[in-house]
């Protein structure tokens, strides 16, 4: 896709990557990582302390956006970096202003695209419920 991801929003679950496969990608695909992205700044700061490279490192934030996040989404983010997250997040990637809504599932290095719906449940109400 060429169109830019303007922000990615982890819904929930937690992930990690091992230090070694965050180092590797990075010098792999310096040219075509996307200008905001969880690689270099992970790594920027792994720079100034002692790690072993083996670790996995827990993502407390996730980045893939703004200039180059389109076009490296499929041959890059899909096919090179998810193969190496570990644990489950369920994302939401919001293109273009919001031209685009798309998620995904990601378990084990492992993706699954998913539509996106938006759901509007009143204040107060129960899931399955009704509300008084």
């Amino acid at each position: 896709m060429s169109y830019s991801i303007d922000r990615v929003e982890v819904l929930g679950g937690q992930l990690s990557i091992r230090v070694v496969d965050l180092v590797r990608l990075r010098h792999e695909h310096r040219e075509s990582l996307p200008e905001h992205n969880f690689i270099v700044a992970a790594v920027e700061q792994l720079a100034a302390l002692d790690y072993v490279d083996e670790l996995p490192l827990v993502m407390k934030h996730f980045k893939w956006c703004g200039t180059w996040s389109g076009n490296s989404y499929e041959e890059v983010f899909l096919a090179e970096v998810v193969p190496c997250l570990r644990g489950r997040a369920e994302l939401v990637f919001t293109w273009e202003r919001g031209d685009y809504i798309s998620g995904l599932i990601i378990e084990d290095g492992k993706a699954t695209e998913c539509d996106v719906k938006h759901v509007l449940v009143p204040r107060g109400a129960q899931e399955g419920g009704t509300q008084p």
